[in-house]
């Protein structure tokens, strides 16, 4: 099993842009530029993915979802998006002592990445697209304001936590797809 250490080296392997700090990676997925598949890896960083039209190879009916996935340092991960990933979304990535440095602004996300897929709305979905772009200048800027980046991490987190007690408080016999990358 593999197992990245960094943001880069696991960028590389799926085929996202190289990051632009090693705390913090915030990305658009570019379908065409990544891997399909993967037998299962683990990471040694934090990631929230937002996975927009998304079809499991393995779901009958290919019914697209938009979802919100979650891995922590050491969960084993793998995936199968044939023939080729065709969702768009974005993706947050975080390491350990961006975590731990913060403990306040992530309170219960630690917990998230033992849990299943977060379904999302479409104005949930469109509400999660309006912070990444609101937060993509801050990491693209030569001049780095880490307290906004963060601010928005925290919105982002805020976003998500509150879309998964919508989600289990509706019926969490009704969402039981399994978690992919």
């Amino acid at each position: 099993m593999i197992r990245f250490e960094n943001f880069a080296s696991y960028n590389q392997y799926v085929g996202l842009k190289e990051p632009l700090d090693d705390d913090i990676d915030i990305g658009y997925y570019q379908p065409l530029r990544m891997r399909a598949t993967s037998d299962p890896v683990l990471i040694d960083f934090y990631r929230i993915s937002i996975k927009i039209n998304l079809v499991y190879s393995n779901t009958p009916d290919a019914t697209p979802i938009t979802a919100v996935f979650f891995n922590s340092p050491n969960l084993a991960n793998g995936w199968d998006i044939a023939p080729l990933p065709t969702y768009t979304g974005m993706y947050l990535q975080l390491s350990k002592k961006i975590i731990s440095e913060n403990r306040f602004l992530f309170k219960n996300y630690l917990d998230y990445g033992q849990h299943e897929a977060l379904y999302l709305t479409e104005t949930e979905a469109e509400e999660i697209r309006t912070v990444f772009e609101l937060m993509t200048p801050y990491y693209n800027s030569k001049k780095k304001n880490n307290t906004v980046l963060l601010s928005y991490v925290n919105v982002l987190v805020s976003l998500v936590e509150a879309f998964y007690k919508r989600q289990f408080s509706t019926d969490p016999k009704q969402y039981s797809i399994s978690q992919i990358n």
